[in-house]
């Protein structure tokens, strides 16, 4: 059966799926002279994660769309490559890959060894308000197989929007839309709820990887209070 996610047929998506994952095959992507990409953790979820649910087009799509299972983090130093300056993080989109079909546990595993969740998810906030928006898991890769992986440097955050955003109910419309499901058309109302509930489970994430080393300057130590040596927060 071919998968809602990623693999999802053009005709339903439409064009603004398209665009939306209109990326070279390798090499980095072209981006002006001069640019850095440093987003915060609310950037990272509110305008990137949720234009993606949404199916919208992000004015610069830098963020590349990957398959976790297939490759590994020292890989996307090329893979996930923005312009030809220094870089010590890299951007990717990727959807939740269930261990087993009727788990909740994700796959994380790759050829070499997998990624370990580590500590607690963080709430992650728009602006200064109360508002919630989604959470931040950490992860610390491991080589080798559970339980006996040897650990690295080698760290990722894994943003998730909430469920209840309302940005999320926009990639409902967007399909209810392509489906040309009228709001008293309880057939087509239903199949949009499949559909998007397919696509839910192996839902998008965007994720952030970097190594240990690289931030062990200018970590602020209130910051680590709670954490573990693994969790290292970014610094931004």
């Amino acid at each position: 059966a071919q998968k809602a996610t990623g693999d999802f047929p053009r005709s339903i998506l439409g064009p603004a799926r398209e665009r939306a994952s209109m990326h070279p095959s390798g090499g980095a992507l072209s981006v002006p002279p001069g640019f850095r990409f440093h987003p915060t953790d609310e950037e990272l979820l509110y305008y990137y994660l949720r234009k993606k649910v949404a199916y919208e087009a992000i004015d610069l799509d830098v963020i590349r769309e990957i398959d976790l299972n297939k490759l590994e983090p020292w890989d996307l130093k090329d893979r996930c490559r923005i312009g030809t300056g220094p870089q010590n993080e890299w951007y990717f989109f990727s959807h939740k890959d269930k261990k087993y079909p009727t788990g909740t546990r994700t796959n994380r595993a790759t050829t070499a060894g997998f990624w370990k969740a580590t500590g607690r998810d963080k709430a992650i906030f728009l602006g200064s308000g109360s508002r919630r928006i989604g959470m931040r898991k950490t992860l610390v890769f491991y080589v080798g197989r559970a339980p006996h992986g040897k650990k690295t440097d080698w760290i990722m955050h894994e943003y998730r929007l909430d469920e209840d955003n309302v940005e999320v109910q926009v990639g409902k419309a967007f399909i209810r839309h392509e489906l040309k499901a009228s709001p008293t058309d309880t057939g087509l109302s239903f199949l949009t709820s499949i559909i998007w509930s397919e696509m839910q489970e192996d839902g998008w994430v965007v994720c952030r990887v970097f190594t240990k080393k690289s931030y062990t300057r200018g970590v602020n130590p209130a910051e680590m209070a709670g954490y573990d040596d693994d969790e290292l927060l970014h610094p931004f």
